[in-house]
Parts: C-alpha cells; structure tokens; sequence
C-alpha cells in the first residue's frame, strides 16, 4: 500500500513556506502601496487644505463665504426673537419670512445663469457683496415684516447666486483628481463660519441686544467688501480659468 499510496513529505516549516499563509498575507510594499493610493480622511482634508490655501481665487473665495457665513449664522441666531420682539408677528408671520426667503433662493436658482452671463463672474460677485452689506442695517432698522421679507427673499437669492458661482469655479479650476478634496476643505472653512456665528449671535444679543448681530454684520460685510474687491474682479476669473487649461 505505501508503493501504491505513496505520501507526499511535509514541507520543513523553515525550508518551505506555508503557501496558504503567503497567500493570507500580503507583502509589506503592497500594504504601502494600498495605504498611499487610499490616504486616510485626514490626509484627504489637509491635502484640501493646502492645496485651497495656494489658490489665491478659491482662497479669497473660500474666507469670504466663511466670513459672510459667520454674520449671516449670528444674525439668524436671533432671527425668531426679532420677528416676535421688533416685527411684532407670531409663528404664522415668521413662517412668511421663511416663505419669502425660500421663494429669493428659487429665482436666484432660476436666475444666476443668466446674470452671471450678462453681468460676468466678478461683477456679480462684487453686486452681491454690496447688497449683503445693504441687508444688515436693513434688517436692523426695520420694523415691518413685509420689508423683512422682502430682504429676506434678495438675501437668499444673493447667497444662492455666490453658491452657484462658488461651485462653478471650483470645477472649473481644480484639478478633477482633487476636485472632491478642496471641496470639503472649501465647506469645512464655509461652515465653520456659521456654526461660529451661531453661537457669536446669541451671546452677542444677550449682551447688546438683539440687534447687535446685523451692527456686526454691517461692519463685518463692509470691511470684507473692501479687502476682497480687488480679488474678485471679471478680470481675476478669467485668468484663474484661462490658468486652469
């Protein structure tokens, strides 16, 4: 039975490897390799980061939303108390400022390509920073919720026209291999902006009343307007697409 069923001998553990076992485990350079060509979301971020922080645009681009984001979060932070305590309406005239602002941010959807195309990018992003300058004292002052409304609805049709051209640029400026990247570090810096404000706006009203948060708006859009104005111009998006080529 041996002659006919002869064994195989076992392979020496030190002479031969387990096959099996080299199948089970990867050599070392591919898990490198894995680990480089799937960065963890850290590195995905800092790799945003970085490369939005050296886009001089996008940059520009990136703190003024952060910075329009942080009155805007404060100023709503208070919106409810203004409308009961200075508009003198109840949930039914507070669901009507929420309407009208719904409504500005649709046509503002509907619009802001043709705008942008009649206008060109930089001018209407210059427009836009004037008018959110306007809002602030505009709702500040007012006591009459049509009016609030009514600025309301030109705020978010403002902020749904910056959004679109926010968007448009990126894709048309970063590289399609990074594009998801700088578009988280844009929105983390976005963001951040109105979760600060937020909280700015309600200690802000305690302290100085509820209209503090749209004086601080004021001064904040006022003061971004002139320091970004130069940046965006028709003049430095065309040449950030025409560079993206």
């Amino acid at each position: 039975m041996g002659a006919l069923h002869p064994r195989h001998p076992r392979p020496s553990v030190h002479g031969h490897p387990d096959h099996h076992s080299a199948r089970q485990r990867p050599p070392r350079s591919l898990n490198a390799s894995t680990r480089a060509s799937h960065p963890t979301f850290h590195d995905s971020i800092r790799e945003g980061l970085d490369w939005l922080a050296r886009h001089r645009l996008l940059r520009t681009m990136s703190v003024t939303v952060g910075l329009s984001n942080l009155g805007l979060g404060a100023a709503f932070s208070v919106a409810v108390l203004i409308a009961r305590e200075r508009l003198g309406v109840g949930p039914a005239g507070y669901g009507f400022l929420l309407t009208a602002g719904a409504v500005g941010g649709v046509v503002g959807g509907l619009a802001a390509g043709r705008i942008i195309a009649l206008l060109g990018t930089g001018t209407t992003l210059r427009a836009g920073l004037v008018i959110e300058t306007l809002i602030h004292p505009g709702l500040a002052l007012t006591r009459s919720a049509i009016t609030a409304g009514g600025l309301f609805a030109l705020l978010s049709f403002h902020l749904v026209v910056l959004s679109t051209i926010g968007a448009s640029l990126r894709q048309q400026i970063v590289p399609a291999r990074l594009l998801g990247r700088v578009h988280s570090a844009y929105r983390l810096v976005t963001n951040s902006g109105m979760c600060l404000g937020s909280i700015l706006g309600g200690v802000l009203a305690h302290y100085f009343g509820l209209t503090a948060p749209f004086w601080l708006g004021l001064a904040r859009a006022a003061a971004l307007t002139a320091c970004a104005w130069r940046i965006l111009s028709d003049r430095s998006t065309h040449a950030a697409r025409e560079n993206a080529r």
